[in-house]
């Protein structure tokens, strides 16, 4: 649990992103939350573990997915997790954790095909967890932030 005072530190960061304090230089905003999230990916990973692992302010990556089957215009949202690492047998330590990307889910299919004709030619997004949680599921919200060059 968090205390009080780690509360009002993460809430002051919240207002700063808020404000474009916090955010690299950039001409457009987007608030969104991610969709997808109780599905499993193709590689058998849940994405609501993935998101167990993730935290307020983690990066995401936002990676286009054209030959999706059900949207052309398709982004998935992607998360570096952290997967501790396995002790070897006679090891006195596990090895070091291994860095993985791992989608947790994917933008809406009207956000999609606004910004997919966007990141198809080139231009970069950027995009910060604003919300990691949830009281049943885990969910996660993002700011996007479309970069100046």
């Amino acid at each position: 649990m968090r205390s009080p005072e780690e509360r009002a530190k993460d809430e002051q960061r919240v207002e700063l992103a808020l404000l474009g304090k916090l955010l690299p230089a950039h001409d457009l905003r987007i608030h969104t939350k991610v969709v997808g999230v109780t599905q499993a990916n193709s590689d058998g990973s849940l994405r609501q573990s993935v998101i167990e692992k993730m935290r307020q302010f983690d990066s995401v990556e936002l990676v286009r997915n054209p030959n999706d089957e059900w949207d052309s215009n398709a982004i998935k949202v992607m998360a570096l997790v952290a997967e501790s690492g396995r002790r070897k047998k006679g090891e006195a330590h596990a090895s070091t954790p291994e860095i993985r990307r791992v989608q947790v889910g994917h933008l809406d299919a009207a956000l999609a095909a606004e910004l997919a004709p966007a990141l198809d030619r080139g231009d970069r997004w950027w995009a910060i967890a604003t919300r990691v949680g949830g009281p049943r599921t885990l969910g996660v919200s993002l700011m996007l932030c479309h970069l100046t060059r």
